[in-house]
């Protein structure tokens, strides 16, 4: 039989690749579409007819869910791992304090073709805890994050949170506490909602006379005009400014001073070692 460079490839990417897979996915049992890392699993194993170009996809899909892909968003953008590029951006005040990251998007099925879904986060400070104790105050250990993962899991996960997020910026300062929220949504009820659901979360009192509407409106921006701009030979649309639609609970993350984000909550499934999943 002549010999056939794709099939050589094929089958030299399955013989390598799926022990890797298997391996990643250990925590699951044979291939169960019904769990959100079984599925995961089954769309990364590479099959015997699978063609060149699912084949392809499966590796990408696979490099993805590792997090050189999404995970790239989740922690790219974080400010303590630009620290030694932005030293500028570090408030002393609070850099020794755990940083909790909740995050929240749009499902797919409501996002309008040709866009990306509508994202949005929300962290604060733990100010009782310190991440090194050498200068001062008391450890945020392990024990302390299982704790935390436990509460975000019953008020974000079970079921899943879901915010109306609109135009209206809300503000809420409580220094103190670690809070300094910039909310946008549909209305005030809903930014309430979103704060005291947080908050309570490590059983602080919500103050309503911290809660305050920006008065900053860029009202161009907010029109629903489409405006397009010519980039790269091609008409494309602008980004849309504030962009309306309801974005529900993913995940939350906590910054603990090591190279790698400890996941307190997951629901869907990217994250293997998240302490909470639902």
């Amino acid at each position: 039989m002549p010999f056939n460079p794709t099939e050589q490839f094929q089958n030299t990417v399955r013989q390598s690749m799926n022990p890797i897979i298997n391996e990643y996915f250990r925590d699951t049992e044979g291939e169960n579409l019904k769990s959100s890392r079984g599925a995961l699993k089954i769309s990364c194993l590479h099959r015997e007819n699978d063609s060149l170009c699912l084949t392809q996809a499966r590796m990408d899909w696979f490099r993805d869910i590792r997090g050189y892909g999404i995970e790239s968003w989740v922690l790219g953008a974080d400010r303590e791992f630009a620290a030694n590029e932005r030293p500028d951006l570090i408030n002393l005040k609070v850099d020794n304090h755990p940083k909790i990251t909740i995050k929240f998007a749009q499902d797919l099925e409501s996002t309008p073709e040709g866009k990306q879904p509508v994202r949005m986060s929300l962290s604060f400070r733990i100010m009782d805890k310190v991440i090194d104790s050498s200068k001062g105050g008391d450890d945020f250990t392990p024990l302390d994050a299982e704790h935390l993962a436990k509460k975000i899991k019953s008020a974000f996960a079970t079921p899943k949170y879901t915010h109306s997020k609109g135009k209206e910026l809300w503000l809420y300062k409580d220094n103190d506490n670690g809070y300094d929220f910039r909310i946008l949504s549909l209305n005030k009820g809903e930014s309430e909602k979103l704060i005291k659901t947080t908050l309570a979360i490590r059983n602080i009192p919500y103050q309503q006379e911290l809660l305050r509407l920006s008065d900053y409106v860029n009202k161009k921006s907010v029109s629903t005009t489409n405006s397009t701009t010519r980039i790269y030979g091609e008409t494309r649309q602008d980004p849309r400014y504030r962009p309306v639609a309801n974005v529900r609970f993913r995940w939350a993350l906590a910054y603990v001073g090591l190279n790698r984000q400890v996941c307190l909550c997951d629901t869907t499934g990217f994250f293997r070692d998240a302490l909470e999943v639902a």
